[in-house]
């Protein structure tokens, strides 16, 4: 559904209010390295299914499952190679 730059998650209005939200999806700082490789993607699928991944050679650093309805959704830092 949605692919973005990981360097965004580094804002100075983070961290959201944790209360406002159900459950959240929370990224060890460190794992964020500036690299312009790496992105944050959602998506949604059917339980118990994958997600497609953009590359199909990017490494899941980090990833959360949203199964509170279906379809779930899928939040995940990942990290594409530098050449392809």
């Amino acid at each position: 559904m949605e692919a973005t730059n990981a360097d965004r998650a580094v804002s100075p209005t983070l961290p959201p209010f944790a209360g406002h939200f159900d459950d959240v999806f929370e990224i060890p700082l460190g794992l964020i390295t500036g690299n312009p490789n790496q992105s944050i993607a959602v998506d949604v699928v059917e339980p118990g299914s994958v997600p497609v991944r953009a590359t199909r050679k990017d490494t899941v650093l980090a990833e959360k499952v949203f199964r509170d309805e279906v379809p779930w959704i899928v939040v995940s830092l990942v990290e594409t190679p530098d050449t392809l």
